[in-house]
């Protein structure tokens, strides 16, 4: 990153020696992510959100131009879905969202109902910020794409805890966002399965002439380059420690039951805690403790509660936790022993 900060002055779409450095650097990054995330093609944006946005709205109008005005999304999806569909419904798309059940799982059988040869796009997140709970995308895009509908995946979440292969997924399109996995805030990128849909679809690319990020793009693919020597060990790091806060919270007396009975991403979890009374702003007295690490999405959470139809009236009975790499048997202890304390008190 400090090298393309001091050494890359060109513009990629420059003719001039710079520009054709800068081009090269950003092609082999291109191929680096290609190769990790097993996809064809990467556009680099400023950011999971930007990706989200330009994705949605890029698919919904070919659609829309293909005489597919039908878009279907799940009801548990990122602010920044939610504003780049309501976009295309104010162009002329209809919006079906398919509601989640409290186990957080999107049932495959309700998607395939909701299909029809009017479908264009189905979008649904691979794994939710606030819960963890991994969506069945490959069955998700696998049914789209037999109904003639492209399909969206938001997998910012999900980067850091697990290897995501998009050939797998068969979904067109993934964002992702660098600061979620260790890279610099300001840069992600739309990762395409097919580079017939770059040609198909060219709103998936930057607008021309616009000046990228070249060193966030260097040091993002540095972190992905570190995340593919380090996975496994992450996944049993972050499993591990979520075993041990549970037998921990268990020890103490604390009664709980993780949200969710199929698979969620390695040291993710959303506790339904057992208490009575429930104390008053349980995360904020936690986070304000520096017990756990404030996060925007703790202002979500409680919409994500209404949209599983979970009972909102006490929602601090739900917690949500996230442990890091970084986090050790120390952490969970702290974590374990500072709500046992609100609990009891």
């Amino acid at each position: 990153m400090l090298s393309a900060l001091d050494d890359l002055q060109g513009h990629p779409d420059g003719s001039d020696r710079d520009g054709s450095r800068v081009t090269g650097l950003l092609d082999e990054c291109r191929q680096k992510l290609c190769d990790y995330f097993e996809c064809c093609f990467a556009a680099f944006t400023s950011g999971g959100s930007e990706a989200n946005g330009r994705s949605i709205a890029a698919l919904g109008r070919q659609a829309l131009r293909e005489g597919r005005n039908r878009v279907v999304a799940s009801g548990v999806e990122h602010i920044s879905v939610v504003e780049a569909l309501r976009r295309l419904v104010d162009e002329g798309c209809e919006l079906e969202i398919l509601p989640v059940p409290g186990d957080g799982l999107l049932d495959p059988e309700d998607l395939r109902s909701a299909l029809n040869d009017r479908t264009g796009l189905v979008t649904v997140e691979l794994s939710s910020p606030v819960s963890g709970i991994v969506q069945p995308v490959g069955i998700l895009a696998s049914l789209a794409r037999d109904a003639g509908a492209r399909f969206h995946s938001n997998g910012c979440a999900a980067v850091s805890r697990t290897s995501i292969s998009l050939a797998e997924l068969h979904a067109d399109t993934l964002s992702i966002s660098a600061h979620k996995f260790g890279g610099p805030p300001g840069v992600g990128a739309i990762l395409i399965s097919d580079k017939d849909l770059v040609t198909e679809v060219p709103e998936l690319l930057r607008c021309p002439f616009t000046m990228p990020n070249i060193p966030g793009i260097v040091a993002m693919t540095a972190a992905i380059e570190l995340l593919a020597s380090t996975m496994e060990y992450r996944r049993g790091l972050l499993s591990h420690l979520m075993d041990q806060l549970y037998a921990s919270l268990r020890e103490k007396g604390i009664r709980f039951r993780p949200i969710g009975t199929g698979e969620t991403l390695p040291g993710a979890a959303m506790l339904e805690l057992s208490a009575d009374p429930y104390p008053d702003l349980l995360h904020e007295a936690l986070e304000m403790g520096g017990v756990i690490v404030p996060s925007p999405v703790s202002a979500g959470r409680i919409s994500y509660l209404r949209a599983l139809g979970l009972d909102d009236s006490q929602p601090e009975r739900y917690l949500g936790l996230f442990l890091g790499d970084g986090d050790s048997m120390v952490e969970v202890e702290i974590v374990a022993r500072e709500l046992r304390k609100l609990l009891m008190a």
